[in-house]
């Protein structure tokens, strides 16, 4: 194993340690976005934003090389992930890779339930406020329901049980 990404020695097999970066030309460019004039309409988000001329990259503190090689076709690679790669460097001065190695998670400290029932943190999603009649019946009886459950008024008793102890709502994703 070599210590620093610039350290490999070409021809040479070893492993190397480093920090994904994918070089994507359809991934977008927030200085490229301000840089525009605001007159000219931008061109139409493409629907996806990998290619097939994307480059992995390894980067640590010393430098970069590019991976290259039939292996990283098998795998799905994000910027930031720390990966060891197993292969060699071709006269080009790229990393020909044979293997990968990602970190597994660190072991876990097994956490014991409290016995005793405590508060609960509502989770509201979906609500769509805004994409329905805000004066519609049904939207005014969903969030009645949805407001009775909460305060524990609706339900059987198990519900209304569950129901009081619910100390926080939050609302998330696709509500207005």
């Amino acid at each position: 194993m070599v210590e620093r990404v610039l350290d490999v020695t070409k021809g040479e097999l070893c492993w190397m340690v480093g920090t994904i970066y994918m070089e994507m030309a359809l991934k977008p460019n927030i200085l490229e976005d301000i840089g525009r004039d605001f007159s000219i309409a931008p061109p139409p988000p493409p629907t996806k934003y990998r290619s097939a001329n994307d480059m992995v990259v390894l980067e640590d503190e010393s430098g970069r090389i590019v991976l290259v090689g039939d292996r990283l076709k098998r795998e799905q690679f994000v910027t930031g992930v720390i990966m060891g790669a197993l292969g060699i460097e071709t006269p080009d001065g790229e990393f020909e890779v044979i293997d990968v190695c990602f970190a597994d998670l660190a072991p876990q400290l097994q956490i014991e339930a409290p016995s005793s029932p405590g508060s609960w943190i509502a989770l509201l999603s979906g609500l769509e406020l805004s994409t329905s009649h805000p004066n519609s019946a049904d939207t005014e009886m969903h969030l009645q329901l949805i407001v009775e459950h909460i305060l524990a008024e609706s339900g059987g008793l198990n519900d209304q049980e569950l129901g009081s102890q619910i100390s926080r709502v939050i609302i998330v994703g696709n509500s207005l």
